[in-house]
């Protein structure tokens, strides 16, 4: 028979249309290269025409048929043009930012950003000025109250400052200066500096501006700053939230996750205490970005370790490894614990002669659970969006067939029933926005939580 067909007038169409459909059904696959409920719609929709339609004869009905075919096909997502090595290089490279992360003894741990001042013995002096300007001022303002805020910045500050001055994170170092300055602003009121001793304004302005002359002997800060610059989170309240809400989710998630080292999790909150008490617009903006900066270096390191040890033995097990996941309903201690049940012997701590210290399947599971946050992200700097890009491109590579073999028990149910029994889709959960404390309130009074409304009245007020 498919043979006579094949021969016939419109042949072309009775392949495409009708051949390609028998043997679909035979082999138990979707016909047409379509997603099955796909199939079933043109299906339904060609049995809906009208009789006068039919009358017209086979040629015709294929003719159509093959046009909603070619139409349905032409709707699917080509497969993105495969990036060269040189362009993968180029985005899975860190960029300066406060951290930086590697792979050390089976995790992914964060160390600061390596900076090199321009003039050492400048900088050693500089440093030294700052810490004992700093820690001055806390001691005095401390006396008036351990409470105040610009005593927790100071402390902030005066951390980062306590090491040699070739170890000076440089990119804490830019937000601890941004929190000594929003304090200047926040206290810059009557009822501000009665709270503070006399002269303490001006003493908070010259540790503040000091702390910008250290930053100017490193090279890297102008460099982090370009970064920080390039996200221009300051004019859309809404895009802030976006952006938070984005970061704290994949923060959450690399939490949990096994491989991820204390030092690596501490990095991505490095700046949750300067968000919580931060109101000021510009400075909770530079915050975020800093904060998106060093996102953006764990999630190229999860891209670069992904690629790196992507075998076909690694996108044999993928299906199993994220059906264990869904089945345990995320991703938390016992997703991950599922993941593991799905390794073969061995593959959790990789493969040492092959120089893969990562199980690569778990990193591609939990590129894929913050693939969309990162989407998100990718708004905010062409970097994020081409690191955005690829990180769906490894996600998708490894992505298995999927099993199209058809259930004889619900070959019958019609494409609505289908619709409804689609699971709904998981809520994503509620983030407590931060809290903030007024100058002057002490620990244990009550806190107000930030709302866009805020937000907005602050815009309004720069």
């Amino acid at each position: 028979m498919t043979a006579a067909l094949r021969r016939a007038d419109g042949a072309s169409d009775w392949s495409l249309v009708w051949i390609d459909w028998y043997e679909a059904i035979r082999d138990g696959r979707a016909p047409w290269g379509l997603p099955r409920e796909t199939g079933e719609q043109i299906l339904v929709e060609a049995m809906l025409w009208p009789q006068e339609e039919w009358d017209k004869g086979a040629l015709h009905i294929n003719r159509r048929i093959a046009g909603l075919i070619e139409a349905a096909r032409a709707k699917i997502p080509k497969p993105p043009e495969a990036l060269s090595e040189d362009e993968v290089n180029a985005i899975v490279v860190q960029r300066p930012a406060a951290h930086v992360f590697v792979e050390q003894g089976g995790s992914i741990v964060a160390r600061p950003l390596p900076s090199t001042p321009a003039d050492a013995a400048t900088a050693a002096a500089l440093q030294a000025e700052v810490l004992a300007k700093a820690k001055a001022l806390r001691e005095r303002l401390a006396q008036r109250g351990a409470e105040l805020r610009p005593v927790e910045s100071l402390d902030r500050l005066i951390e980062v400052l306590d090491c040699p001055p070739d170890a000076i994170n440089v990119g804490l170092l830019l937000s601890r200066r941004r929190s000594i300055e929003a304090d200047r602003k926040a206290y810059d009121s009557e009822e501000g500096r009665d709270l503070l001793f006399p002269g303490a304004l001006a003493a908070i302005e010259d540790v503040a501006e000091s702390t910008a002359d250290l930053l100017a002997a490193f090279p890297a800060a102008r460099q982090i700053e370009a970064g920080r610059v390039a996200l221009d989170l300051v004019a859309d309240p809404a895009r802030r939230r976006e952006v938070a809400d984005s970061l704290d989710a994949i923060a959450a998630q690399a939490d949990e996750a096994p491989f991820v080292d204390d030092t690596a999790q501490a990095a991505l909150h490095a700046y949750d205490a300067a968000l919580a008490e931060e109101r000021d617009v510009d400075v909770v903006a530079a915050v975020l970005a800093d904060r998106a900066l060093d996102t953006a270096n764990f999630v190229r390191r999860l891209a670069a370790s992904a690629r790196d040890g992507s075998t076909p033995a690694v996108n044999a097990i993928v299906r199993g490894v994220r059906t264990a996941a869904a089945e345990a309903g995320g991703l938390g201690a016992d997703s991950w614990a599922a993941v593991r049940k799905g390794f073969p012997k061995g593959l959790e701590k990789g493969s040492e002669s092959a120089g893969k210290i990562l199980p690569p399947v778990l990193l591609l599971l939990l590129l894929a659970m913050i693939s969309k946050e990162l989407a998100l992200l990718a708004g905010a700097a062409q970097g994020l969006k081409s690191l955005s890009g690829l990180v769906d491109r490894l996600t998708k590579a490894s992505e298995p067939e999927p099993d199209v073999q058809p259930d004889p028990s619900k070959r019958a149910e019609a494409p609505a029933n289908k619709a409804a029994r689609k699971s709904p889709a998981r809520k994503k959960p509620v983030q407590k926005k931060p809290a903030h404390k007024k100058p002057g309130s002490k620990k244990g009074s009550q806190k107000s939580e930030e709302t866009e409304s805020d937000t907005d009245e602050g815009d309004e007020e720069e």
